[in-house]
């Protein structure tokens, strides 16, 4: 079985409970799909670097050194494609953005995204799948993270 949290990424922000609660149980838990969107981070305007309060890179290394012990695959960064205003993401700015991210961790979580029902024959999907592919199946520890 699977064990799996979809939090939005300001609950994950360390000395919430959710983060503490997240460090004591991540050896239960499979991976975590941060809602990197309509919480503090911006990465679809901002990129992964960059933010006002905080950048969504910052926020998942946060996630792989403290929750996840140098592990990033444990991370899928999460997407809205629409129904979030200011926060949906294009399948440009999130290819953008998993660019960035391998730049950072080579081998990750991949990503995720909300509302599917919208991802109207893959306009979505598609170009953000091709993106990730190709570090598909690769273990944290063959980067050295």
């Amino acid at each position: 079985s699977l064990v799996t949290h979809s939090p939005l990424d300001s609950d994950l922000l360390p000395g919430t409970g959710y983060f503490e609660v997240m460090r004591e149980v991540a050896a239960t838990v499979n991976f975590i799909m941060p809602q990197y969107y309509n919480g503090v981070t911006h990465p679809n305007t901002d990129g992964i670097n960059g933010g006002v309060f905080d950048s969504a890179l910052a926020h998942l290394t946060t996630l792989v050194v403290e929750v996840f012990e140098n592990d990033p695959t444990k991370v899928v960064f999460g997407f809205c494609i629409s129904g979030c205003g200011e926060f949906n993401s294009n399948p440009q700015q999130a290819v953008r953005v998993m660019n960035e991210l391998k730049e950072a961790y080579p081998c990750n979580g991949g990503a995720f995204f909300w509302n599917t029902a919208h991802d109207m024959v893959g306009a979505w999907s598609r170009p953000v799948a091709a993106a990730i592919s190709p570090s598909r199946g690769c273990k944290a520890s063959a980067q050295g993270n």
